[in-house]
């Protein structure tokens, strides 16, 4: 939205050495990347403090679907579903449900 910074924010399931899982977080900025690993809660957090400033639109791609969330000017949200960009899960999510954590 308009020329801001920060172009993205990618969202990303870490699976810990001791089966526990983290979220990564990347910002995509202008000129670069930033990482950090956040527990799921604080993830949320963070995310929630971008929408509407300044995304307006969230992606999640999952198997089954990838699922639109988009916010307009006047605050109300809308949910769009559509055949799934990516077939198969990622080899983070195999290994999650492999050992019983997912």
């Amino acid at each position: 939205m308009g020329d801001s910074e920060l172009k993205n924010i990618y969202f990303r399931l870490v699976l810990n050495e001791d089966n526990t899982v983290s979220i990564s977080l990347t910002s995509r900025y202008k000129t670069e990347e930033v990482e950090s690993i956040h527990t799921l809660d604080e993830a949320l957090l963070i995310l929630d403090s971008y929408i509407k400033k300044p995304f307006l639109t969230a992606l999640l791609f999952t198997k089954d679907n990838d699922v639109t969330f988009k916010v307009n000017k006047k605050n109300a949200g809308s949910i769009i579903e559509q055949p799934p960009t990516f077939k198969n899960a990622s080899p983070v999510m195999l290994e999650m449900i492999e050992k019983g954590i997912v």
